[in-house]
């Protein structure tokens, strides 16, 4: 009886084990899932940082940063500068590993090769860097985990089968569920399969069929653990949910294991990126330093012209325009002050002309009659029958009239002449010989091009009063230091 009972405990303890491994590997597949219960806030679940199959340290001082990776029997060093992570390539480097100094030989992508010294037993060592680069020497200290041959091998097993079960699975629980569960029905067949020959003696059949009927318990009993196993895996794979009044942030992150060295995007949004990709992209840093910094605001303006500085040239009677002996100025022409850019020769029309000979009639006439009048009252004082006054108000009469005459005669041919008010160059000119204007036409605009003011608005009545140290950029790029005059308070 002893021999069916020892085949009874080994086709049972075969069935348990192949159980409790095809339990585990379906178990491992599944990802963890956070939960969210009421009165809390949830963030989002922090993913594990990327943990590379190479081994790496990394040890910072005040001048270097240096990255050290093992593999294949090596330790590869790269040395960049800690203020702008600039590569630094043909320095002296040594590595101190246990009371053992090596000497670095540098290679063609810029690192320091170091071959890992043979004796030295796997685990947590403590490694000196020195670096000297010209006159700048500085010691680095780092922690470098060298793992035994056996551990990586299974450690790079392990992933391996997961990733091969995921992908085979697809991540669903109810495919794990029923993959698992048609593991336990094959392991029971092959069990039943198995069963001792029921040839023989009664007693040999006596213990078959109690083997039999102990399989087919376990059998029995291996379905229900697989259903325990299915219920389990399937609620433990539920989204993360929110109940009550928690206000829960985004659905947590499930555990990511990364590996290898490539450079890549977590799905915390951050990169991991190594420092050969960093070599072939040229990655610089900035060391940030504490200051004091004024708010500083963006305005759209336009430039003006100093009002001081500048000026309009204007006719005040119209007229037809013609030039000077030099001719009419040109765009960008310098001028001074009180130069004569053109001039206007007044345009009378025919009603004009008509007024104009009334009044030089009249005056005519009240010339003749002033004339005689003032010969009589110089006739009376001669023969002492006038008054000397009455000789002087004739005479005074005649004279204004005389002039009255000979004004009015100038005005028909009197031309204006138009001056520069102040010294620039001429900006704008709408004047061309010939040309009839009527009073106050902007015929030329002169500006100084080395006194220039920036017009700008602002829409915030809360904006800041003063600025300092302003400036203007113009579209190709030029930069020009400015002076705040001041500000209007219109809206």
């Amino acid at each position: 009886m002893s021999l069916p009972l020892s085949a009874d405990f080994a086709v049972r303890s075969q069935a348990v084990a192949l159980f409790a491994m095809a339990f585990m590997l379906f178990a491992v597949a599944l990802p963890p899932v956070a939960k969210a219960h009421d009165g809390h806030d949830h963030d989002a679940a922090t993913t594990s940082l990327p943990a590379a199959s190479n081994p790496r340290a990394v040890a910072t001082g005040e001048e270097f940063e240096a990255v050290a990776i093992f593999k294949s029997g090596e330790l590869s060093i790269f040395v960049d500068r800690f203020a702008d992570n600039t590569p630094v390539t043909n320095a002296a480097v040594a590595v101190t590993v246990d009371g053992r100094e090596l000497k670095g030989r540098p290679t063609a992508d810029g690192a320091y090769r170091v071959a890992w010294p043979p004796g030295i037993k796997p685990g947590r060592h403590d490694i000196v860097i020195s670096i000297l680069d010209g006159a700048t020497a500085d010691l680095l200290i780092a922690t470098l985990e060298v793992p035994t041959v056996a551990s990586a091998l299974a450690v790079d097993a392990a992933l391996g089968l997961r990733e091969r079960a995921q992908r085979w699975l697809g991540g669903s629980p109810l495919v794990s569920g029923l993959g698992a569960l048609a593991l336990m029905t094959l392991a029971a067949i092959l069990m039943l399969r198995r069963r001792p020959s029921a040839r023989g003696s009664d007693i040999e059949k006596i213990a078959a069929a109690k083997s039999a009927s102990n399989i087919a318990k376990t059998s029995a009993r291996l379905v229900l653990l697989a259903l325990f196993g299915l219920g389990y895996m399937a609620s433990v794979d539920r989204p993360a949910s929110a109940h009550g009044d928690a206000d829960h942030g985004a659905e947590a992150g499930k555990a990511v294991v990364v590996t290898g060295d490539a450079p890549r995007r977590l799905p915390d949004g951050s990169v991991f990126l190594p420092k050969p990709t960093q070599r072939l992209l040229d990655v610089r840093t900035v060391l940030v330093k504490e200051a004091v910094h004024q708010p500083s605001q963006t305005l759209i303006g336009r430039v003006i012209a100093n009002p001081n500085r500048s000026g309009l040239v204007q006719s005040s009677t119209g007229g037809r325009i013609t030039p000077t002996n030099n001719g009419l100025p040109k765009l960008g022409q310098a001028v001074k002050a009180g130069d004569i850019l053109a001039i206007v020769t007044p345009a009378f029309l025919a009603i004009d002309s008509a007024n104009v000979a009334q009044t030089a009639g009249d005056l005519d006439q009240q010339i003749e009659l002033a004339r005689s009048k003032l010969e009589r009252a110089r006739r009376l004082l001669a023969v002492n029958a006038g008054t000397r006054v009455q000789a002087d108000e004739a005479e005074l009469m005649f004279n204004g009239l005389e002039r009255r005459r000979a004004a009015l005669n100038t005005s028909q041919i009197r031309s204006e002449p138009l001056v520069a008010p102040v010294d620039g160059v001429i900006s704008s000119t709408r004047a061309v010989p010939g040309q009839v204007v009527a009073p106050q036409d902007v015929l030329f605009e002169i500006i100084d091009p080395t006194s220039l003011w920036i017009e700008a608005l602002v829409f915030d009545t809360a904006s800041a009063q003063k600025f300092e140290q302003p400036t203007a950029s113009s579209q190709d790029g030029r930069i020009f230091p400015l002076t705040f005059v001041g500000r209007s308070r219109s809206l």
